[in-house]
C-alpha cells in the first residue's frame, strides 16, 4: 500500500504551486471538521489567509483529496498566517531576568550574534574530537545571516543579546565556531550553529527553569504528543504536535527558505524564542528538536536527528549530547512514624477431605478434594496452606478464594500376596502463625 508520506512527498510541490503567494506549508496532520480533530490522517495545506469558497478563483482551489498510485488521500486546509524565523524581531520577555546578563548562562536565556537582535541559547552539546562543551542555537541567532553575508568563524556571541541591551565587551560570551549553512535555492533541513564559550565557567548545562539538560534524543513520528520548551521570550511553554513531515517556507526578512521534514506544533514559540530546545514533556532529558520559526498559530521545529547526525546540503556540525552523569547514592533514613498493633482474636477452623471415588486400581490417579472453613460461620478460608496425608505420605497444597483445595496422586501397587490395600486419607491445617 502507498503511505500517506509517499503521497505527500509526491504532491507537495503541486499543492504549493496552486497558490504560490498564499500556501505556506504542506504536511501530514489530522483532518478537522468544524474545528474538531477527527483523528483521520490527511495531507494538510497551510495558507497565509483562508478565504470563503466563493471568493477563491477556480484555478486556486485546493482539491478535497489527492490521488496517488491508485490511492485516495483526503486533504485539509488551515490558516497559519505567514511563517517567520523567530529571531528577527524579538518580543518582550515574560520574565525580564531571562534577557539580562547571566553568569553562568543557562539554556533558555537571551543570546545573539553581535549584529543581530536576540534569540535563545538552546542547549549544551559536546564537540566531537575535542570534547569541549559548546552552546547550540539557531544559525540565524548565532550568525549575521538575517543582516548581511559577513559571518566568519570567531564572531562574537553576546549574552544578553544586542536587542536586550547586550554590548561588547561587557556581554562578550562566546565565539562562533560552526554553522550548517542555510540555502535559498535548495532543500534545507535545519537552522543550527554552535559557539564556544570564551570562559567555560560562564556557561551551565541545566535549563533556566526546567532544571535538567538533554542527554538523550529521539525521532518524532506521531501526531498529538506534547512537547515543552524553555525559551527567552515566553519562558516554559508546552505545545501539541499537529504536523509531521512538514514542507514549509520560512521568511527570514532578506530571503525566503524552504525546509523539509520538519515538525509542527500549535503556537509554543513567539519571536525571540528562536533556538529554544524542544523537549519531551514527560522527560526533560530527551531532546526532540530546535525551535526556529512560526506564526501566531503554529510553531516549526528542526528534528534533532538532522542537527546531530548531519544532513546534506548542510555542513555537518559534528556535535553530540553530553552523557548522563552516573550517580552513587548515599545512605538515608526516614522520619519516624508510629502505628498501633492490636491483638487478633482466635477462631476455630474445620477441614474436610473427600476422594472422587472409593475404589481404585493400581496406577490410577486418586483425586482428593476438600474445604477449609471457619468453624463457627462455615465461610471458606482462602489462601491457606493445607496438607493431605495418606499412609505417611504428604502432599502440600493451598486453598482458593472459596477455601477449596484439590490434589491428586497415583494409587500405589498392592503388595505381593495381597488382593487389596486400604489407604487412610486425611487433611490437616496447621493454623495461622
Amino acid at each position: 500500500m502507498v503511505s500517506i508520506k509517499e503521497a505527500r512527498d509526491a504532491v507537495a510541490n503541486y499543492l504549493f504551486g496552486i497558490d504560490k503567494e498564499n500556501v505556506t506549508c504542506v504536511y501530514i496532520g489530522h483532518k478537522r471538521v468544524g474545528g474538531l480533530d477527527t483523528g483521520v490522517p490527511a495531507i494538510v495545506i497551510g495558507l497565509v489567509k483562508k478565504k470563503p469558497f466563493n471568493e477563491v478563483p477556480a484555478g486556486k482551489l485546493i482539491p478535497i483529496s489527492v490521488h496517488f498510485m491508485g490511492a485516495l488521500f483526503p486533504t485539509d486546509v488551515v490558516e497559519t498566517g505567514k511563517i517567520y524565523a523567530l529571531g528577527v524581531l524579538p518580543a518582550q520577555a515574560s520574565d525580564p531576568s531571562r534577557t539580562q546578563k547571566n553568569r553562568p548562562a543557562p539554556p533558555g536565556v537571551s543570546v545573539g550574534h553581535y549584529k543581530i537582535t536576540a534569540g535563545t541559547f538552546g542547549f549544551v552539546a559536546i564537540e566531537k574530537g575535542t570534547g569541549r562543551e559548546v552552546a547550540v542555537s539557531n544559525e540565524h541567532v548565532f550568525t549575521a545571516v538575517t543582516v548581511d553575508n559577513s559571518t566568519q568563524k570567531g564572531d562574537l556571541i553576546l549574552q544578553q543579546g544586542k536587542y536586550d541591551g547586550g554590548v561588547s565587551p561587557d556581554n562578550d560570551w562566546a565565539k562562533l565556531e560552526k554553522w550548517g549553512g542555510l540555502h535559498t535555492n535548495t532543500a534545507n533541513y535545519y537552522d543550527a550553529a554552535y559557539a564556544v564559550p570564551i570562559n567555560k565557567e560562564d556557561m551551565s548545562k541545566p535549563f533556566y527553569e526546567l532544571g535538567k539538560y538533554p542527554t538523550k534524543w529521539r525521532e518524532l513520528e506521531d501526531i498529538g504528543g506534547t512537547l515543552i520548551k524553555d525559551g527567552r521570550s515566553c519562558g516554559v511553554k508546552t505545545g501539541t504536535v499537529i504536523g509531521i513531515s512538514v514542507q514549509v517556507q520560512v521568511d527570514y526578512g532578506r530571503f525566503v527558505i524552504t525546509f523539509y521534514e520538519q515538525i509542527m506544533t500549535d503556537a509554543m514559540l513567539i519571536p525571540g524564542d528562536s533556538g529554544s530546545a524542544i523537549l519531551d514533556a514527560n522527560d526533560y532529558s530527551v531532546l526532540i528538536g530546535l525551535g526556529f520559526a512560526g506564526s501566531n498559530t503554529v510553531s516549526i521545529i528542526n528534528p534533532i536527528k538532522f542537527i546531530l547526525e548531519g544532513r546534506e546540503p548542510h555542513t555537518t556540525l559534528g556535535i553530540e549530547l553530553p552523557p548522563s552523569i552516573p550517580k552513587k547514592y548515599l545512605p538515608s533514613e526516614s522520619d519516624a512514624a508510629s502505628v498501633k498493633v492490636r491483638k487478633v482474636g482466635e477462631a476455630p477452623s474445620a477441614i474436610t477431605v473427600k476422594p472422587d471415588k472409593t475404589e481404585y486400581y493400581e496406577g490410577e490417579t486418586i483425586n482428593v478434594s476438600g474445604k477449609l472453613t471457619d468453624g463457627v460461620t462455615g465461610e471458606g478460608i482462602a489462601a491457606r496452606d493445607v496438607i493431605v496425608t495418606w499412609d505417611g505420605n504428604e502432599i502440600e497444597t493451598s486453598t482458593d478464594v472459596s477455601g477449596n483445595f484439590n490434589v491428586g496422586f497415583t494409587a500405589p501397587p498392592v503388595p505381593s500376596g495381597q488382593t487389596e490395600l486400604i489407604l487412610t486419607l486425611k487433611s490437616k491445617f496447621l493454623g495461622d502463625p
